[in-house]
């Protein structure tokens, strides 16, 4: 919650007098547990918890990476509760192609050990991949299976360098969406997080936009 993006978010609804909702998936950030013990599908329910919790309604969702994809199955878990998606970066289905993209030793460590690191640019110590969280991932799975069920107003930022997440990715989406209202705007020497301050006001734009398009919408 306290990343760049979040506290830009935060402060956008609070200036412009808009609810707002954030919050730290187990193992991430102020939230206890831990990460390696993580699963898509917890991360997920704590999410759908949380709106039930609070009550929250004609929620525009935004999701940057692996937010990107719990965001999808949120709207399609919350129909009558979402009213817009707007993604950054987003990384629908990243377990199942993991596997392919680690070196011999990787996997030979993951076939053992049931988990392995994978160096990040986010943290000194690397990630840890876990066969629970690659196997629970591709339970989770949306691209390439005949269309994603989703009529709502998307948009997708995607930046044009990003390395963790390939822009590929937002297009196939915006293809196998049924919604006839998506956009994707690519962004010229964007990286992954696009977390810069000119990517934030673009950000605060495409949002802003889309809270104009849908009346009596609150964040």
């Amino acid at each position: 919650m306290n990343k760049t993006k979040g506290i830009y978010l935060r402060d956008f609804c609070v200036e412009k007098g808009y609810g707002f909702l954030s919050l730290d998936y187990s193992g991430h950030g102020q939230s206890s547990g831990n990460f390696e013990e993580g699963r898509i599908s917890e991360w997920l329910m704590e999410c759908v918890e949380v709106i039930q919790y609070t009550g929250a309604k004609n929620i525009i969702i935004v999701g940057s990476s692996l937010g990107g994809w719990i965001m999808l199955h949120l709207a399609l878990r919350c129909p009558d509760l979402v009213s817009g998606l707007i993604g950054i970066g987003i990384a629908p289905d990243f377990t199942k192609d993991i596997p392919n993209r680690i070196t011999t030793a990787q996997y030979q460590e993951l076939e053992t050990t049931g988990r392995f690191v994978i160096p990040s640019d986010y943290t000194a110590n690397g990630v840890t991949i876990t066969k629970q969280l690659l196997e629970d991932g591709n339970e989770l799975v949306l691209l390439g299976k005949g269309g994603i069920p989703c009529d709502l107003p998307v948009r997708l930022l995607h930046g044009v360098e990003d390395v963790d997440s390939p822009l590929d990715l937002s297009l196939q989406l915006m293809r196998e969406l049924t919604s006839t209202d998506v956009e994707v705007i690519l962004v010229k020497n964007g990286d992954h997080s696009l977390s810069a301050p000119h990517h934030l006001r673009l950000l605060g734009q495409v949002l802003q936009g889309m809270i104009e398009m849908i009346e009596g919408v609150s964040l």
